[in-house]
């Protein structure tokens, strides 16, 4: 516990990298872990842990973080130069470079986990659209994360969280209909694609966890 406090500091070295290469992501980092804490202490997860994985999940977005839209400043699109494979690839790399980055710097492996298991096996789904328009025989495993799925309650907490963060963030309408219409679609698809099969959150924890994730950001947006 001593040290998930330790690393919830945001003068934390690896934070405060982020803040000063990946100012965009440090920011829905930090959303995404306020909006987990709160969720996860609703359904008697570990609301520490969260808070951290949160902070940590994408870490990885320091190796390329211009190709990352909430860090986009000048209005230039750096995937117009890729065809969609390269830019899945680009993606996909802050996974694995999140989990390189991470232990390379000392971080436990109870938070490193947050790093694979956010994404679990999902598609990089626009990418995958924009190729499988021009190729309708693409193989859509070379756009899909490696994985893991979520194996704790935790995980599958921070994985809803930060697509729904993302996707709200987004959106030009936000208000509680929409954000509730968008927490709900997050959750449904990820059900739906066994996402949660291999941890113990259930369909309960995954209402409850809704219901906080509507609370919260309707409160920012308000």
């Amino acid at each position: 516990r001593v040290e998930l406090m330790e690393l919830a500091q945001l003068s934390h070295p690896l934070l405060r990298r982020l803040q000063d290469e990946a100012p965009g992501t440090f920011q829905h980092s930090v959303m995404v872990s306020n909006m987990a804490e709160r969720a996860a202490d609703r359904i008697g997860a570990d609301p520490l842990l969260v808070r951290v994985g949160g902070y940590y999940h994408d870490v990885g977005k320091l190796a390329s973080p211009g190709f990352f839209v909430e860090n986009a400043t000048d209005g230039n699109d750096p995937h117009a130069s890729l065809d969609p494979l390269q830019s899945t690839r680009v993606i996909q790399q802050h996974v694995t470079a999140g989990v390189d980055i991470a232990r390379r710097e000392g971080v436990p492996a109870a938070v490193t986990q947050f790093i694979p298991q956010h994404h679990g096996t999902r598609r990089v789904q626009f990418f995958y659209r924009l190729a499988a328009a021009d190729d309708a025989e693409i193989d859509p495993d070379l756009f899909s994360y490696p994985g893991p799925k979520p194996q704790t309650r935790e995980a599958a907490i921070i994985m809803v969280a930060d697509s729904s963060e993302a996707t709200v963030r987004s959106s030009s309408d936000r208000t509680q209909e929409r954000i509730r219409e968008i927490v709900e679609a997050v959750v449904r698809e990820r059900v739906e694609e066994g996402q949660f099969d291999e941890c113990d959150i259930s369909l309960r924890d995954l209402r409850i966890v809704t219901e906080s994730f509507v609370a919260t950001l309707s409160a920012i947006y308000h």
